[in-house]
């Protein structure tokens, strides 16, 4: 499960460094990484979002609202 996450947030890093990449793709990207993501949650991955959220707060690590309007 983890490949699979870091498969899908480095698709989303490696299109937001492309140069010629402009806004609304990036925010399209942003929408599918999320509903990927959703998607592996409602999979059965409760236990990996339960140790992501300890090594957070063990970290101190901030997490942005993706529900969060975009300005």
């Amino acid at each position: 499960m983890m490949v699979e996450i870091l498969g899908i947030t480095d698709n989303f890093s490696v299109a937001l460094k492309r140069l010629d990449q402009d806004v609304l793709n990036a925010l399209s990207h942003v929408n599918d990484t999320k509903r990927q993501l959703q998607e592996i949650m409602n999979e059965g991955g409760k236990n990996l979002c339960i140790r992501l959220l300890k090594i957070r707060s063990k970290h101190d690590i901030y997490v942005l609202d993706m529900d969060a309007p975009y300005v």
